[in-house]
């Protein structure tokens, strides 16, 4: 049987991350809370990360665990906030960039998310989130250059 030659055509647009964003988001803070140290797999609470955060602003973990708790939540605006205080204290922290361009992605915000992917390049080679950066970065490069030429085809035309 032939695969439907539509359903695999490069112009066929991604789907769109808007849903998307929560659940990756929910399963990567699901996974860094079951990395820690001791730890036990469960999931900071909002109240908790926020009270660390209050406690100490200066702790990067805290932070970007409640964008992506606040991005799970749907709740973008508060979410880049926190992540943006987490980038400036650790700006080439791997899973802070991919939470932060998941957000933008979840915002229709295509060019800050690339920007915020592209920052791979200064992430250790060792950071588990390196290669996750690199490959949401080449599937919005790849989208984008789709629709530039579809465009520019049609003003062709």
């Amino acid at each position: 049987m032939q695969p439907d030659p539509v359903a695999f055509s490069p112009a066929t647009p991604p789907r769109p991350v808007t849903r998307l964003v929560p659940g990756l988001l929910g399963l990567a803070l699901g996974l860094s809370a079951c990395a820690g140290p001791g730890s036990v797999g469960v999931a900071p609470t909002r109240a908790a990360l926020e009270a660390r955060v209050l406690e100490n602003p200066g702790d990067v973990e805290a932070l970007r665990d409640l964008g992506a708790l606040l991005a799970v939540d749907e709740e973008y605006g508060p979410a880049l906030g926190a992540l943006r205080q987490a980038l400036a204290l650790a700006p080439q922290d791997g899973q802070t960039l991919y939470f932060t361009g998941l957000v933008h992605e979840a915002l229709d915000q295509p060019a800050e998310a690339e920007d915020a992917y592209a920052r791979y390049l200064g992430v250790d080679t060792q950071d588990a989130y390196r290669d996750s950066l690199r490959g949401r970065l080449n599937g919005l490069v790849r989208a984008r250059l789709q629709r530039e030429f579809a465009d520019a085809l049609a003003v062709e035309d």
